[in-house]
């Protein structure tokens, strides 16, 4: 008769073989997902080495959000204690313009691996000029030589985004918008999760114009919400 030890054993070693299994199945089931996109077309535009061009790189870096994950000087840091967003210092100048826009609006990196922390639906519909314009700004730089741990992509990865909840446009006038954008205080002074960060460290930096175009746009989508609903209601 077999004893209840080798019972037990037998079935944590039947568990743990299973749960081995279900790693390595779900390990090779991500890295095919990783890998399952066609690359986009050779990214051709000529990168501009002009002043003007470097101003308007630097200033798309402080508004698109790069130095929010990728360092104030933009030589990488680690987030939330699991992604690592590289020194765009040196890829500037180690990579092409077309491995580099590949990442920045496809998603891709250099090794045709996803880059599961990209935001590069943010950039996906970005003008060619202006992202020559990002290129020619790191590639003005100097390289700032920093230690990164390497990328590993964690078991599961759960990522909330937030921003917008925060505020209901129809409520603003472009004033009250203005401000919010500058400062990072909505309606009645108060200050808001993850909007009035972002708001100090990218939107600060918008000029007018491209506050007042934001406004009008987002004002127009909201009416157009609004006018669904109230229309369903009747």
């Amino acid at each position: 008769m077999r004893s209840y030890p080798r019972i037990a054993a037998g079935l944590f070693a039947g568990f743990l073989a299973f749960a081995i299994a279900l790693t390595a199945l779900v390990y090779i089931a991500s890295e095919r997902h990783l890998r399952s996109f066609e690359l986009p077309p050779a990214y051709t535009y000529p990168i501009p080495v002009d002043a003007a061009a470097v101003e308007r790189g630097a200033h798309l870096t402080r508004t698109r959000g790069c130095r929010g994950c990728h360092g104030d000087d933009l030589a990488g840091q680690v987030m939330w204690e699991v992604a690592v967003a590289p020194n765009l210092l040196t890829l500037a100048r180690e990579e092409s313009p077309a491995t580099l826009e590949a990442a920045i609006r496809h998603g891709i990196g250099h090794d045709g691996r996803a880059l599961y922390s990209m935001p590069s639906y943010n950039f996906l519909r970005m003008r060619d000029e202006d992202l020559a314009d990002i290129i020619a700004y790191l590639r003005s730089l100097p390289v700032v030589k920093k230690e990164l741990p390497a990328a590993k992509l964690p078991f599961e990865i759960r990522r909330d985004i937030a921003l917008g909840n925060d505020a209901a446009i129809a409520a603003y006038t472009e004033q009250n918008f203005r401000h919010l954008m500058k400062t990072g205080l909505a309606l009645g002074e108060r200050e808001l999760d993850m909007m009035s960060s972002v708001a100090r460290s990218r939107f600060a930096y918008f000029t007018d114009q491209e506050v007042s175009d934001l406004y009008a746009f987002l004002s127009d989508m909201s009416a157009r919400a609004i006018a669904g609903l109230e229309a369903g209601q009747k």
